[in-house]
């Protein structure tokens, strides 16, 4: 497994956040490849103190000790990457692996806003990748909620995802997006019900990415993973492992706990919410240890780095954990609507979250498949699939949810207490 990796070049975006640093992480563990290079605005310095935030000391310390690793100031929204000239000629000789992992994850930013972070930037990388001669496979970070429309098209309680392209029009992909850079919207994404731009946004950049690479015949090259919600890690670089604000749930569950309203409305067109509508969350070293092995083994296309039908977590097992997390003097009442998740009828955080009340069953057939085929030696100390045995466990999050109740309390004005749990 670890083999494979040894001796390659690799070229990483992203690489001192949430999911990059466990990748670097695992990579300089037990890979040792050749070389890596670190996209990161501000290069070495900013990477430097990013860890130092986020790691322990001594994990900190081997990274950046670590004489393999190469820190490029740049930004993946500048042409060239803000690059000089010798700079990305010399990374485009050497680079033979690209993994993009660089995006924010913003619910609230129209698409305007995202786009050029999202799609320009994924577009910028797909030409420059072309532009190396010994490049044997590039991977794109996308998401799973890229087909999150698919539920608005439908009345069935629980989703079913495969691991595909799922088109959304007769429109052509260079149409919508040269519509997106021109007006900040497109006629495709006006008229599909997405519960967020940064959805459609990802959607659109699998398949500007695609188009590139089916036009320069190497779409055996490309590799697009698709996470679900990102959790903390189940077990590297420690169990646990996360950054202030990195998982959704862990700051849905704050939102929840500082809220001052007595009823919680939300969205679902199911009879029996509790227990039919669910969350997939998936720990962030399941998605990097997914990703490592459908590398090694050569996958293309998508790929879902989910926990799956069987690691989900059910709406009520989420409500009665926030619950026991809750502080105010009383419990929030749950109430279910049948509306569209944008109502305003709906409580804000329900608005903000959107997806709060429905159910994806996200296949994860490629995976399973591989797993199965490789033997067993190739399988030894990965995370490719979440520890299903362990439940939400809200109350081991604590340090998580401390940094966003102080972050709420601050912006709206709660007072101090609230944010001690």
């Amino acid at each position: 497994m670890w083999e494979f990796f040894s001796d390659k070049s690799i070229f990483i975006t992203g690489g001192t956040g949430f999911l990059g640093t466990v990748l670097v992480l695992r990579l300089a563990l037990q890979a040792h490849p050749k070389r890596v290079c670190l996209l990161c605005r501000g290069g070495k310095n900013r990477a430097i103190q990013k860890w130092r935030e986020i790691l322990p000391e001594p994990l900190a310390n081997m990274l950046l000790s670590a004489g393999f690793i190469t820190y490029l100031d740049g930004n993946i929204k500048h042409p060239s990457l803000g690059l000089t000239d010798t700079s990305l000629i010399a990374l485009e000789k050497e680079t033979e692996i690209i993994i993009h992992a660089a995006s924010p994850i913003n619910l609230v930013d129209p698409l305007g806003k995202l786009s050029q972070s999202i799609i320009g930037a994924t577009e910028r990388l797909a030409h420059i990748a072309l532009e190396c001669p010994h490049l044997q496979r590039f991977v794109y970070i996308s998401t799973a909620f890229a087909n999150s429309h698919l539920y608005a098209e439908s009345r069935a309680v629980d989703i079913p995802v495969r691991e595909d392209l799922y088109p959304l029009s007769s429109v052509s992909t260079a149409t919508s997006w040269k519509d997106v850079q021109m007006r900040g919207s497109s006629e495709e994404y006006e008229a599909k019900n997405f519960p967020w731009a940064y959805a459609y946004a990802k959607h659109l950049s699998e398949r500007v990415l695609g188009e590139v690479f089916d036009n320069a015949q190497t779409s055996d090259k490309l590799l697009i993973i698709r996470p679900s919600i990102f959790g903390p890690a189940q077990s590297f670089p420690y169990p646990g492992y996360s950054v202030p604000s990195s998982t959704p749930l862990t700051a849905l569950a704050a939102m929840v706990a500082i809220t001052r309203t007595l009823r919680f409305k939300a969205a679902t067109r199911s009879r029996n919410p509790d227990i039919e509508a669910t969350a997939d969350e998936v720990p962030v070293d399941v998605v990097v240890d997914r990703l490592l092995f459908h590398l090694r083994h050569g996958s293309a296309g998508y790929v879902h780095a989910v926990s799956g039908e069987r690691g989900r977590y059910t709406i009520g097992e989420l409500w009665e954990e926030g619950m026991a997390m809750r502080k105010l003097p009383w419990r929030l009442k749950l109430t279910w609507l049948d509306v569209d998740w944008h109502s305003p009828r709906l409580h804000y955080i329900a608005r903000f979250y959107v997806l709060f009340g429905s159910s994806y069953k996200f296949s994860e057939d490629r995976t399973i498949e591989l797993w199965d085929r490789v033997p067993e030696s190739e399988r030894q100390g990965l995370n490719v699939f979440r520890d299903y045995s362990k439940g939400f466990e809200l109350s081991a999050r604590k340090d998580e949810m401390r940094h966003c109740l102080r972050a709420l309390a601050s912006h709206f004005g709660f007072p101090s207490w609230v944010a001690k749990l």
